[in-house]
């Protein structure tokens, strides 16, 4: 595992105090688990850009574009249901006040200009995606069969020397099971470690 793998900026108080789970909670997503983002884009070129898939209020987000801002500067898509997966997903992740809260703390750290949300099922974004992705990151539907739909959709994008990245590598979920069963057996991939519940690795150069 190389270094700590975790970029601790300025900006950390503010990012660690962003709501992230249901209710009122900061713990959707950890601090280091934050930090691990950061550092993730901080690495990634210009010309590519950072996709998350689950973006919900935005923490995570934010971490990835601070992250990014401190680095080579690219730009970050969040890709989520937001209003739109009323019916399809928990009621705390299609709320309007979810999607006001994403808008809010985007805004609060000065982000509005190095984020573009896409209020659009992972899937259906995919298709329209043409530009390499040097950050992709995962934490949409935790279930095997649509995990490894965002997998197998998106991870075409990703160049060799790129970063991808999973919330909640745990027996839990489903998440363990793509990696564990897909993603390692390819070949493709160099697993970097896992920082919380977070896993990531960087494609092969061959």
């Amino acid at each position: 595992m190389p270094e700590d793998m975790r970029l601790i900026l300025p900006e950390n108080a503010a990012l660690c105090a962003l709501l992230s789970g249901a209710g009122n909670s900061t713990r959707g997503i950890w601090d280091e688990e934050g930090q691990h983002l950061s550092w993730l884009a901080a690495r990634v070129p210009a010309n590519q850009g950072i996709v998350e898939i689950g973006s919900h209020k935005g923490k995570s987000t934010c971490f990835l574009a601070v992250g990014a801002r401190a680095g080579k500067g690219a730009h970050v898509w969040a890709i989520d249901l937001w209003t739109a997966g009323a019916g399809r997903t928990y009621v705390h992740y299609s709320a309007e006040e979810t999607w006001q809260t994403f808008q809010r703390q985007v805004e609060s750290m000065g982000l509005s200009e190095a984020i573009t949300p896409v209020q659009m099922d992972s899937l259906a974004a995919a298709k329209r995606r043409r530009r390499p992705i040097g950050l992709l990151f995962i934490d949409g539907d935790h279930h095997y069969r649509a995990c490894l739909a965002d997998y197998r959709a998106w991870e075409k994008f990703v160049p060799a020397g790129g970063f991808i990245a999973f919330h909640d590598y745990s027996p839990r979920y489903g998440v363990k099971r793509v990696i564990d069963e897909v993603l390692m057996p390819s070949g493709q991939w160099q697993a970097l470690g896992q920082v919380g519940r977070i896993w990531s690795a960087v494609r092969s150069l061959c």
